[in-house]
C-alpha cells in the first residue's frame, strides 16, 4: 500500500494526511482550508506528527520521506 512507510510510525490517518500535504509543499493555511480544519488543529497534528517521527522541521521531513516528495 503507497504511504506504508507512515504506518510504521503509529501515525493516525489525520496525522498522514497533513503529512501528505506537507510534503507537498502545502502552508499550515493551507492544509486547514484543505482538509477543512482549524488552523491550529493542523498546528497540533504538526506538532505530534514532528514528536513521533522525531524531527523538528519540514526539512527533516523532507529527507524522511524523499520518496514522497513531488
Amino acid at each position: 500500500e503507497e504511504y506504508m512507510e507512515f504506518r510504521k510510525y503509529n501515525l493516525s490517518n489525520r496525522e498522514i494526511d497533513v503529512c501528505k500535504l506537507l510534503l507537498q509543499g502545502y502552508t499550515l493555511r493551507q492544509i486547514s482550508g484543505t482538509l477543512y480544519i482549524s488552523y491550529s488543529t493542523v498546528n497540533t497534528y504538526c506538532t505530534s506528527l514532528y514528536r513521533k517521527l522525531g524531527i523538528n522541521s519540514r526539512t527533516e521531513l523532507m529527507v524522511l520521506f524523499k520518496e514522497y516528495v513531488e
